[in-house]
């Protein structure tokens, strides 16, 4: 029995709408606020990851600049052992023009040098001369020299008295061995 009335029933009809609508609408809000939630958490997400590779990058782009900088440092190191290398031979290097020039300024007129060797800290030489006299002027103008020191002429080549053919070694001073020292 319908014990109720039209306007009642239709009443009740409109609440219960109402409380479906509500209700979808809750659900909506729900699911959109689900969604929201998903979507900021995808953004965080893809944010962490950005930060990583950003630092991955700079990680990266540290590591490539510290090999340039030691591959750098590689080439600087052997440009400088070359320098260094070469700065040591200049140094060690004997300046045989200057000690020859030296020598060229001893040799008084009447000596021939014929022969010249070199070993070690030593010259000698063979040659000739025209008197005794001039040969031991020669000697002694070495042994007073800055360059040379203990020339020697052996006895036997002081026996005759003109046109002597001598042999004589004399040592080299390591002063003038060194560039820039005549």
């Amino acid at each position: 029995m319908n014990l109720l009335s039209e306007a009642k029933k239709s009443e009740i009809r409109r609440k219960k709408r109402y409380r479906i609508v509500v209700w979808q609408e809750i659900i909506c809000i729900f699911l959109l606020l689900f969604y929201i939630g998903i979507l900021f958490s995808i953004d965080y997400i893809l944010n962490f990851q950005l930060k990583t590779l950003e630092g991955v990058n700079v990680s990266k782009e540290q590591e490539q600049a510290s090999q340039e900088i030691q591959s750098a440092e590689k080439e600087f190191q052997t440009v400088n052992k070359k320098i260094a290398d070469t700065s040591k031979f200049q140094q060690e290097h004997i300046v045989w023009s200057s000690l020859f020039i030296a020598l060229d300024k001893i040799i008084p007129e009447g000596i021939l040098l014929e022969k010249l060797s070199t070993a070690n800290q030593k010259i000698s030489f063979s040659g000739r001369a025209n008197t005794r006299d001039i040969l031991l002027n020669f000697q002694e103008r070495l042994n007073a020299s800055e360059c040379f020191q203990n020339a020697n002429v052996p006895l036997s080549d002081l026996f005759a008295q003109n046109n002597i053919d001598f042999q004589m070694d004399v040592e080299i001073k390591r002063s003038c061995l060194k560039p820039g020292n005549l």
